[in-house]
């Protein structure tokens, strides 16, 4: 039980950095978007 709550956290972990990776990077065009 224990083993299988660390997976899901370590996984929960993975997809909120890629989520605010992918999030930074839109950011970015976005920015760079407008200056250009």
């Amino acid at each position: 039980m224990i083993f299988f709550y660390c997976i899901e956290f370590l996984l929960c972990t993975v997809l909120l950095i890629t989520l605010n990776m992918s999030y930074n990077g839109i950011l970015l065009v976005v920015i760079a978007d407008i200056i250009y």
